[in-house]
């Protein structure tokens, strides 16, 4: 999913997931601004359109944003919600910063490039709290540890924080080849020896469906975990910022609901939109966002739990890295202002 490069990997990162194909779909179909009014009632406020850029095609990574859409908390918090979905070289801080979309989603670690690029983001929420970035490798051969890629080779996106921000904690060198929206790749390599990035809530399953005996390592547990987050302008925060904290209440809401609760009509929709989406893999991508904590987080944080402390450090470690040409600190790429009370 769209999780490419820095500027994404994003998500790039997923990749498998192309099977639907990589061309830019139609925005998905909001509800009217203005619902119908009965003869003599009063019409309602209109809703409040605006366009919400997806980081990959419509998948169930983004299930909890699907079940806002199409079980009407959107509409209820007064807004009109269209979805834009992108691909693998989109790359969503921009279209959000130059106004293609109002609110997106990405890497939390794309919005730190690309503020020290100085586009006028801000994040808002971060939906998942720990990142799905993950190596898959044979279990002949495996990834357990970051040890294992001493004088490897792994597939992935070039430009991936993770890559220069763990040889240079290691000390360990690896080598890198170009990543596809595939796993071909891995799974015809005689040797048992490919390593590839993936996303832990796709890849397993096409590759464990194909019979391969593999093993899995969440970056995260590494030591580099940025936050997945939602994010907007700057100037569309300040101009509207009751529509920021709707629409982040709704959404949050969503996720709760696709998680712990009847997620068939956003599943139905998602599938719609992207027939390569199947029952099976669908219930595999939920059952691990439970399991791993990815959007739930700790129960005594929870959903969209945002730490400014958290923030601070991933630049620390950005700068460290050389990745970051500029001094900013947490408060001048995210805010807590827009989330709901605890």
């Amino acid at each position: 999913m769209k999780s490419a490069g820095p500027l994404l990997a994003l998500l790039g990162a997923a990749c498998a997931l192309a099977l639907a194909g990589c061309s830019k779909p139609a925005p998905e179909a909001a509800s009217p601004a203005t619902p119908p009014v009965a003869p003599g009632a009063t019409p309602p406020a209109p809703r409040f359109a605006l366009v919400f850029e997806n980081d990959w095609l419509a998948v169930p990574e983004q299930g909890g944003f699907f079940q806002a859409l199409e079980t009407g908390l959107y509409a209820a918090a007064g807004l009109d919600v269209t979805f834009r979905h992108g691909g693998p070289y989109d790359r969503t801080p921009q279209s959000v910063a130059v106004g293609k979309a109002q609110i997106g989603m990405a890497g939390a670690d794309e919005i730190m490039l690309a503020v020290d690029k100085e586009f006028p983001l801000l994040i808002v929420a971060p939906f998942m709290q720990h990142h799905p970035y993950g190596l898959i490798s044979y279990a002949a051969h495996p990834v357990k540890t970051l040890a294992d890629l001493r004088g490897r080779t792994v597939t992935a996106f070039a430009g991936a924080t993770w890559i220069t921000i763990l040889k240079r904690q290691s000390g360990i060198d690896f080598g890198i080849a170009p990543l596809t929206t595939s796993i071909a790749g891995f799974m015809a390599d005689p040797t048992k020896m490919a390593i590839e990035q993936i996303f832990v809530t796709n890849e397993p399953f096409f590759a464990r469906q194909q019979g391969a005996d593999i093993h899995v390592l969440r970056i995260g547990d590494t030591g580099w975990d940025p936050y997945r987050v939602i994010f907007t302008t700057r100037e569309f925060a300040a101009k509207h910022p009751d529509v920021v904290r709707r629409f982040v209440a709704a959404s949050r809401r969503g996720w709760h609901d696709y998680l712990h609760g009847d997620s068939s009509a956003a599943d139905k929709r998602i599938q719609e939109k992207n027939p390569a989406m199947k029952p099976d893999y669908i219930a595999f991508v939920r059952r691990t966002l439970v399991e791993t904590k990815m959007v739930d987080g700790q129960r005594d944080q929870g959903q969209m739990h945002l730490d400014l402390a958290k923030i601070d450090a991933d630049l620390a470690t950005l700068r460290d890295a050389g990745l970051l040409k500029r001094t900013f600190a947490a408060r001048d790429l995210a805010t807590v202002d827009f989330l709901p009370a605890p």
